[in-house]
């Protein structure tokens, strides 16, 4: 394990010492001795290490006798990781300065005792690649007026608390703290941390506090110039201290389903920040998000209601590293425009799930149709795209001119409130959901839908409508009336079609018969009075496969009767 670590420790001063020697590390008065005194003593570290375990193994198979062998490992192994802790500093210290603005042409003094260096670009380390089982720890509190204290062994690196109930100073003294990488909870309910014990992290790199009802953040937090990854998601505070913009080295910043958050942090210094959540804290407006062009992961972009300074879609223009999913919230709002609409190029980010939701609190929503429609337009994903939800879109009467250049799309669900008539989305070949809700303007679902004459043209072959779809629903339609019949005799529609539901469609007169030769296991059909008529009988119905059939049974019902699994009625 060790060994692995000084391996590491190795290649980030290869990294100094290649990448940045020209430019961070002239700050530094002879740096140049110091990294290559320090990666002889890694060196040599190295072998020691190697000649030591292999007489710990030897020594546990009975070869070699000697209590003192894994007591000089376990030392070797403390020196290592206060080796990768000052070269951490180092590293931080330099960034800190660029951060600021330093004139990179002043010399920096070298505290005593520590050492001072560039960025380094280091590779992500798990912590299955050098964890062992010596390292972690975990603790359970039993007792409400317990006291527990880590053992004062150097070894443990990662520690786990469980089932706790109240502050962490009532429960878990901060001796021997010091040297935890890790620091995590789990379900317990701590209320408050004080800044002390904080403090006595001093090294962690991992720290977990989700779910603790935890009602302040400490400042100190921010000082923890280690840290890589931190979560504080589902928790009740309603502000973040503005040192967590300091956390220069943080790579992971979750703040998940804080619901009350309304202030967090200037995030234009993490520029190491790799991945941020924050899901449901819809509150919460991302300061200095342009700045981080190391992002790979956003999972919900908060626009905007009341400030034209932050949480613009312009603001994701330079973030090309993104992708994964992507949720953006409150697009309606009146301060977004087409422009900064075409400047966010999500087309040139690799997003292969994205959800754009207009559907927004404040009053001011745009009120020009023709506006909102215009910032769907240009709003064009990548075209490797396979999942897309857009809801509650009121300016648009079409879908947006892009849809159909998503080869790969496998999910899509449409909320465009005056929606007038659906593309040919049959000729998605790789669509397997389909869900098209809250439509107040679509009257008919025409033969176009299934794409049947592109095809046709565009292919000697069988043509096949929506080849792969697999579940198929619509809901809220308020004036569809007609679904268009098709003769279907030298056509194959919907052969993969296990899953369709008609939901609140109250005009809808018949269902189109084509639907009954696809491998239907399961049909829903609610609150649709017409249908409910037409394949049950009666408008005023409640019937599930396993209910009493109607009678006399009618000649709808004959024709849905083979489907496995069918309810028919208002809502289940």
């Amino acid at each position: 394990m060790a060994e692995t670590l000084i391996n590491l420790l190795l290649e980030r001063l290869a990294s100094v010492t290649v990448n940045r020697i020209g430019r961070e590390l002239q700050l530094v008065i002879g740096v140049d001795d110091e990294v290559a005194n320090l990666s002889r003593n890694l060196r040599l570290i190295t072998n020691v290490l190697q000649d030591a375990e292999r007489q710990v193994t030897e020594a546990s198979m009975g070869e070699v006798t000697g209590a003192s062998v894994g007591d000089w490992l376990n030392e070797l192994n403390q020196v290592s990781h206060e080796m990768d802790d000052v070269l951490d500093e180092w590293c931080t210290e330099i960034l800190k300065h660029e951060q600021e603005g330093v004139n990179p042409t002043e010399a920096l003094e070298i505290p005593e005792g520590s050492n001072k260096g560039g960025i380094i670009e280091t590779a992500p380390r798990t912590k299955e690649k050098f964890l062992t089982k010596e390292e972690c720890f975990s603790m359970e509190v039993k007792g409400a007026d317990e006291m527990l204290e880590l053992p004062s062994s150097n070894s443990f690196r990662h520690f786990t608390l469980m089932f706790a109930s109240q502050g962490l100073s009532s429960i878990l003294s901060s001796q021997n703290c010091g040297n935890l990488r890790t620091f995590t909870t789990f379900a317990s309910t701590i209320y408050s941390i004080e800044p002390e014990f904080i403090t006595s992290l001093k090294r962690v790199r991992t720290l977990n506090l989700s779910s603790t009802a935890l009602g302040v953040v400490p400042k100190e937090v921010g000082e923890l110039l280690h840290l890589r990854y931190l979560d504080l998601s589902d928790n009740g505070f309603m502000e973040l201290p503005d040192k967590i913009g300091d956390l220069y080295n943080l790579q992971t910043l979750r703040l998940v389903r804080c619901y009350n958050l309304l202030k967090g942090p200037d995030l234009r210094k993490l520029i190491n920040l790799k991945h941020l959540y924050v899901q449901g804290s819809l509150r919460l407006e991302s300061k200095g998000i342009s700045r981080l062009k190391s992002l790979q992961t956003l999972d919900e972009f908060h626009v905007s209601e009341d400030t034209r300074e932050e949480g613009l879609l312009e603001d994701l223009e330079n973030l090309d590293k993104l992708q994964g999913a992507l949720s953006m919230q409150h697009l309606a709002s009146p301060l977004q425009t087409v422009s900064g609409a075409k400047r966010a190029r999500l087309n040139t980010k690799r997003l292969l799930h994205l959800e754009l939701n207009f559907r927004c609190d404040c009053r001011r929503r745009i009120r020009r149709g023709e506006a909102e429609g215009a910032i769907l337009n240009a709003l064009k994903p990548h075209p490797d795209l396979e999942s897309l939800s857009i809801l509650g879109c009121r300016g648009a009467t079409s879908t947006p001119t892009w849809l159909m250049s998503l080869p790969n799309l496998k999910r899509l669900t449409l909320y465009i409130r005056y929606l007038e008539d659906l593309p040919a989305l049959g000729t998605l070949s790789f669509l397997e959901s389909l869900d098209i809700k809250m439509t107040d303007k679509l009257q008919k679902v025409g033969v176009e839908f299934l794409g049947i004459n592109r095809i046709s043209s565009s292919s000697s072959s069988e043509v096949i409508s929506f080849p792969k779809l697999k579940h198929l629903t619509f809901s809220f339609m308020d004036e569809w009336k007609e679904w268009e019949e098709v003769d279907s005799q030298n056509i194959r529609i919907m052969p993969c079609l296990s899953s369709l539901e008609v939901r609140n469609c109250r005009k809808l007169k018949a269902l189109p018969e084509f639907l009954w030769k696809t491998p239907l296991k399961s049909l829903t059909i609610t609150s649709c009075p017409i249908l409910h008529s037409v394949y049950y009988g009666s408008e005023r119905c409640h019937w599930t496969t396993y209910g009493e059939k109607p009678a006399p049974i009618n000649e709808g019902f004959n024709k849905i009767s083979h489907i496995p699994e069918i309810r028919i009625g208002y809502e289940f």
